[in-house]
């Protein structure tokens, strides 16, 4: 059974070592080399773990697949954490020199990109693969699903540092990732780019992602999207490039949704699409309700926010959504779906919604699982539109602990708690299509898999990597129609589970993909 992904990282890993050590992108990383007090006590194993190397790919069918190129960030690679490993066993993996002139700008985002990671992507004969290739999908024609020695490829950029000739932020260049950028789609397929990523960047405000480094570097203060920004997707959209909404703030989105309806952007809008996405499983009228606590922290710019979590009515222990701004609210897929755009679902149980209970200890309570969030405080009003704060909590809309720990321990056996998380996506989706009124049969042709493994996620137990898709695939199709009917959510007149398994696994992901490219 062949599968699509609209978003991973197979060479991510590899980018930060260097010959005569360079980690192969079609071997595993040996999870050995954990330190043991990570090994033993935390999830990383799991995040750190090759989740979808090259020849797991290959090995599992996933042969059709958008390859996000991304220079990590100086404040990611620079920070403590990533750092002390280079000196310990994880050295193999992490040249420390190499580190090291990323950080100080030695080496370029844009130079790391093209000399080496799509070097080492391109090149399966410099790691003794001699049976396989990597081939750039620019026409649709080209796709062969019966090779026996090729993995389709196509491009998206997260984050605009990413084309950067400077290495700096505060310094990035419009005219340098418009070159960049017309550069890279001259060598190889481009089909999207993300104009943010998790750093503050005078292109566009950020969502907050980063959940495991402590630095203001990541806790957004922006407003929106900047006249650059704008510009930067005016040029995009003229070139046949989609932009990817994943990680622009709240502002941000809903200004690129207002100009794509000016007169400028008419004849030249692209579809819009989110590539690894979660759903807040709200409106955005509704986020005041689901904070638990505001603290404002003004001389920073930003305010942190606990964020409690809404639950799908079905059966215990319930499925509950990420209310936070990484996710989509029910307007932004709304926006999507009526743009004729895709959204890839993340393999990423936090994105999906699971929360380890307790994970977010306020003040002794130990009652709901809740989300860090930060937000700018020139964006705050989005956040605060009501007077009072937290009445989801008393209405008893928000998930507790107590049931998150009737699915057990976190461990493996989480698998079908997990994979209610992802299905209560589909089912979310359903809802939202119809209260807009959108035709539900159409709506389920605008999603597909969006992974974003081998990154820094940490995956659901029912699919922690892409070894597990066939597995994956066939618990969804055993579950998801008896699911929709404990959710009391009626499924389109003539559904068919296998069928629909198919598109969201494959087919939908290949036509998407295919109308972008040439004939």
């Amino acid at each position: 059974m062949p599968f699509f992904d609209f978003h991973l990282h197979p060479t991510l890993k590899s980018l930060f070592s260097d010959p005569p050590q360079k980690l192969s992108p079609w071997d595993k990383l040996d999870t050995r080399m954990i330190p043991g007090i990570l090994r033993l006590c935390t999830d990383f194993p799991y995040i750190l773990q090759s989740q979808a190397n090259l020849n797991q790919l290959w090995n599992n069918e996933c042969h059709l697949v958008c390859i996000a190129l991304y220079a990590p960030e100086k404040n990611l690679i620079g920070s403590d954490l990533i750092l002390k490993q280079a000196d310990g066993p994880m050295k193999a993996y992490l040249n420390k020199n190499k580190l090291t002139d990323i950080v100080r700008g030695k080496i370029k985002p844009y130079d790391l990109i093209v000399n080496d990671d799509l070097v080492t992507l391109m090149h399966p004969e410099n790691f003794g693969v001699l049976n396989k290739k990597i081939v750039p999908l620019r026409r649709a024609s080209d796709y062969d699903p019966n090779s026996k020695d090729s993995i389709y490829v196509v491009f998206s950029v997260e984050g605009c540092h990413t084309l950067s000739k400077t290495g700096s932020l505060a310094s990035i260049s419009t005219a340098d990732v418009i070159a960049n950028l017309d550069d890279l789609r001259s060598k190889f397929p481009v089909i999207a780019i993300n104009l943010t990523h998790m750093e503050q960047s005078p292109l566009c405000n950020q969502a907050y992602g980063m959940q495991f480094i402590n630095n203001d570097a990541f806790k957004p203060t922006g407003r929106g999207l900047s006249a650059d920004g704008a510009a930067i997707v005016q040029h995009c959209y003229q070139n046949n490039v989609m932009v990817d909404v994943k990680h622009m703030s709240l502002m941000a989105r809903q200004q690129l949704y207002s100009l794509r309806k000016s007169p400028a952007f008419q004849q030249i809008n692209q579809p819009l699409i989110c590539t690894h996405a979660g759903f807040a499983g709200i409106s955005t009228k509704d986020i005041p309700d689901y904070i638990y606590y505001k603290r404002s922290f003004t001389s920073k710019g930003y305010v942190l926010l606990y964020m409690g979590k809404q639950w799908l009515e079905c059966s215990v222990p319930r499925p509950s959504f990420n209310t936070s701004s990484i996710n989509l609210y029910d307007e932004d897929i709304i926006e999507i779906l009526k743009s004729d755009g895709m959204i890839g679902l993340s393999m990423d149980k936090r994105i999906l919604g699971f929360a380890d209970p307790d994970a977010a200890d306020v003040g002794g309570q130990h009652a709901y699982p809740l989300e860090v969030e930060y937000i700018s405080q020139k964006e705050q009003n989005l956040f605060l539109s009501k007077p009072d704060t937290g009445r989801a909590f008393e209405n008893e809309s928000c998930i507790e602990n107590s049931e998150v720990k009737e699915a057990g321990a976190v461990n493996p056996r989480l698998g079908e708690y997990h994979l209610k998380h992802f299905m209560a996506h589909i089912i979310h989706l359903i809802k939202v299509s119809h209260k807009a009124g959108l035709d539900i049969a159409n709506t389920l042709k605008q999603v597909c898999i969006g992974s974003d493994f081998d990154g820094v996620i940490n995956p659901i137990w029912i699919c922690d990597t892409t070894d597990e898709l066939v597995y994956f695939k066939e618990q969804f199709e055993r579950s998801f129609s008896d699911f929709a009917t404990d959710c009391h959510v009626p499924l389109p007149a003539g559904f068919d589970v296998l069928k629909f398994s198919n598109q969201l696994f494959y087919e939908n992901g290949k036509e998407f993909l295919f109308k972008r490219l040439r004939p």
